[in-house]
């Protein structure tokens, strides 16, 4: 396998691997951020419940 074909593969396959450890990394900053700016466990759950359409009783 020369350096072309080992670049082709390369650029196939970097974004498959690459996305899911970002959005991995990404989505655990965001958790670990929540106790930085005080943010309590049900805010997010409140506003997931918004989205999906549920009431807040």
């Amino acid at each position: 396998m020369d350096q072309r074909d080992l670049r082709k593969w390369h650029r196939l396959i970097a974004p498959i691997i690459f996305l899911p450890l970002f959005v991995t990394a990404a989505t655990g900053v965001i958790w670990v951020a929540r106790s930085w700016f005080g943010v309590s466990v049900q805010q997010p759950q409140r506003k997931a419940m918004g989205i999906e359409g549920e009431t807040l009783i």
